[in-house]
C-alpha cells in the first residue's frame, strides 16, 4: 500500500464531503439528484 497517495486520494474525499455537507446546509433545493452526482467525485 502506497500510503501517500491513499492519504492523498482520503484527502480529496474528505475536502468533496465537506463540500457537500455546506451545500446541502445551505441550499433549501439541493436534491438527491445533485448529491448523487457529489457522491460520484468522491
Amino acid at each position: 500500500m502506497n500510503k501517500e497517495i491513499v492519504l492523498l486520494n482520503l484527502q480529496e474525499a474528505e475536502k468533496e464531503l465537506q463540500n457537500t455537507i455546506n451545500a446541502i446546509r445551505r441550499d433549501a433545493e439541493y436534491d438527491e439528484g445533485t448529491f448523487y452526482i457529489a457522491m460520484q467525485h468522491i
